[in-house]
């Protein structure tokens, strides 16, 4: 069953890894997809990849890392397809760097790369996807922005920035008919990786990605699903089950201390 039929997909970061291996599955799913990476020749190559393996694919040079440049990103699926159905923002962050030796220049290079192109174009693509009142967005966020990481301080803070805007955003636009959902994905694929490596690569991830894309995900929103290989996952946010001050007063650090247990306890 091709579940993407005559849906028109904007896959960002499309030129490699996991944006790559997307955007391969979703034109053998019947997708029409317009292209986006920061090097516009790896597009143009990557749409007609597509082309040749019985998909229709159209590339985007542009940068969409702004909100003009986002704005032109969906104006061009409107030209090229009369629509968007679907947006998947695929890039991701590889730095390792701890946070006593972040240079800043690389930290807004990472900015710019997954957060100002995971908002933005959310913002673009939710106005023209408001008007037609549905639609599926799939962002991309990490464990190391979930759970923490040592050496991944930028990848850590940015990708946990995109999970807040994936939850924000999904609150807004289900009133809307539009889903938005996110993966986070584990993959090996640098010089050095354990021999399991294989295990976890961009090709596992693509078909967590098709299903937030697709119908079968039905209703859900909000969601993200950790993709580790074979293992999938979903994480969500859990606040303890709290304890309020009898007296309605202001609690002192003595009083927190005494009563940290039943402050922290988690709900069941």
């Amino acid at each position: 069953m091709r579940l993407l039929e005559h849906r028109v997909a904007i896959i960002t970061g499309a030129g490699s890894h996991i944006g790559r291996a997307t955007a391969r599955l979703f034109a053998e799913h019947g997708a029409r997809i317009l292209v986006s990476d920061r090097d516009p020749g790896v597009a143009e190559g990557l749409a007609e990849e597509l082309g040749g393996l019985g998909g229709e694919a159209v590339h985007h040079g542009g940068q969409p890392s702004t909100p003009a440049g986002a704005r032109a990103l969906v104006e061009a699926s409107l030209s090229n397809f009369g629509g968007v159905d679907v947006l998947v923002n695929s890039a991701t962050v590889t730095r390792s760097e701890t946070l006593l030796e972040l240079d800043p220049d690389s930290w807004r290079t990472a900015v710019e790369t997954l957060l100002d192109t995971s908002l933005f174009v959310c913002q673009a693509v939710a106005l023209a996807m408001r008007e037609r009142r549905r639609g599926r967005i799939v962002n991309t966020t990490g464990f190391e922005g979930l759970v923490g990481a040592h050496g991944k301080v930028s990848a850590a803070a940015i990708t946990a920035a995109v999970y807040g805007l994936t939850r924000a955003a999904s609150v807004e636009l289900q009133r809307h008919g539009v889903t938005v959902n996110a993966v986070a994905p584990l993959v090996r694929t640098r010089a050095g990786d354990p021999p399991d490596a294989d295990h976890f690569t961009p090709e596992h991830v693509a078909p967590v990605v098709l299903w937030l894309a697709s119908d079968l995900c039905g209703e859900r929103t909000g969601l993200v699903v950790g993709a580790a290989g074979s293992r999938l996952s979903a994480f969500r946010m859990l606040e303890s089950q709290g304890r309020t001050k009898q007296s309605r007063g202001i609690w002192s650090p003595e009083e927190i201390v005494e009563h940290w247990d039943s402050i922290a306890k988690l709900r069941l």
